[in-house]
């Protein structure tokens, strides 16, 4: 890149070995991967980036209309995040890293679903804020999630929906499912009364 331009300047051997080892790191990753495919595809960015750089490497130039449309992504994406090695991008980076290091959500239910299956499977449950804690050492030691992984929101509420209380302390903790414990099975129409015919 010379004056913000990619491929202004002719890449130098160790940029296309450089490239070789990139292309050979995303042909791995996209067999053991095989459910994303968005980057398959030749008109979304990351099939543009890979294609220009498969077209690089083998020594075949782009031709005018592959050159820019790959400069308007790159420049696209700087705009958006900045250069790599700047403060916003590193910052992006950074922020997304720690994204991807928190445990995922199935993870997480499954921990709610241990957690529940030593309860009494035959009524609701009078106290779910036990059940709602943060990842302990042992759980950690046992699961391989992070002590201290906090339950979200979303697992949460599936937890609180089985919350066994009088109708106003349902009502007080904002639970949407208030039905009383024995009125969800096929007997009942959803409204508590016993289904009819």
């Amino acid at each position: 890149m010379r004056d913000g331009r990619v491929l202004e300047l002719v890449p130098d051997a160790d940029w296309l070995a450089h490239g070789e080892v990139l292309l050979a790191r995303y042909r791995l990753l996209a067999a053991e991967h095989t459910r994303c495919t968005k980057h398959r595809n030749p008109k979304e960015n990351p099939g543009i980036l890979r294609g220009a750089l498969e077209e690089t490497v083998a020594g075949r130039p782009l031709d005018a209309r592959r050159l820019g449309l790959l400069r308007h992504v790159v420049e696209s994406m700087v705009r958006r995040r900045g250069l790599p090695g700047s403060v916003a991008h590193t910052a992006l980076r950074r922020r997304q890293a720690e994204q991807a290091a928190l445990p995922s959500h199935h993870a997480l239910a499954q921990l709610m679903l241990r957690r529940l299956a030593v309860l009494p499977q035959e009524t609701g449950i009078t106290a779910v804020a036990p059940l709602l804690g943060a990842v302990t050492e042992e759980e950690s030691r046992e699961t391989g999630l992070p002590a201290g992984a906090v339950v979200p929101s979303t697992i949460r509420q599936v937890v609180e929906s089985v919350l066994s209380a009088p109708l106003g302390t349902l009502t007080e903790a904002g639970t949407r499912h208030a039905e009383p414990a024995g009125c969800q099975g096929p007997s009942s129409n959803g409204d508590g009364r016993p289904r009819t015919g």
